[in-house]
C-alpha cells in the first residue's frame, strides 16, 4: 500500500519552510492562509516565530490534539513505520525539523518524508 499522497496547499506552490502550517492546513481541513494567520498570532502573543515548536504545541493542543510519544529509541523507526502501526486516527508528526499529517495511515506531504525519525507526534482526541 503506498502511504504517502502529495499535497501542498501553500498559494504559491512553495515546499519549503512551511511544514507546520501544510501539516495544520490537511490536519484540520484549513486553507493555507487561515492556518498561518492563526500560528501567527499565536506566534505574536507567545514572542515566537509561528512556525516554533512551542507554538504550533499550544495551537494544537486548543484545538483538541494531545501529544504522544512516537516509535522507540533504536533511531530507525520512520514515518512509514508510524504509518503501519496507525491504520486509523488523525495525527501530526514531529521530527527534528519537520512536521507531516497522518491520516488513516497515510502521510500528506510536498515530499515524501516517509524516511524521517519521528520524534512525537499529537493525535486528535475530541472527534
Amino acid at each position: 500500500m503506498e502511504r504517502y499522497v502529495y499535497y501542498n496547499p501553500n498559494p504559491e506552490g512553495h515546499r519549503e519552510e512551511d511544514c507546520a502550517i501544510r501539516a495544520i492546513c490537511k490536519a484540520l481541513g484549513m486553507d493555507w492562509r487561515t492556518a498561518y494567520t492563526y500560528l501567527t498570532a499565536y506566534g505574536f502573543n507567545m514572542a515566537h516565530m509561528p512556525d516554533r515548536k512551542q507554538v504550533c504545541n499550544a495551537f494544537l493542543y486548543n484545538r483538541g490534539f494531545r501529544r504522544r510519544l512516537a516509535g522507540d529509541d533504536s533511531g530507525e523507526y520512520t514515518i512509514k513505520d508510524f504509518c503501519v502501526e496507525h491504520p486509523t486516527g488523525l495525527y501530526i508528526v514531529v521530527t527534528s525539523n519537520h512536521m507531516v499529517c497522518i491520516i488513516d495511515g497515510c502521510y500528506y506531504d510536498s515530499w515524501d518524508s516517509g524516511d524521517e525519525t519521528p520524534e512525537y507526534c499529537w493525535e486528535r482526541v475530541d472527534e
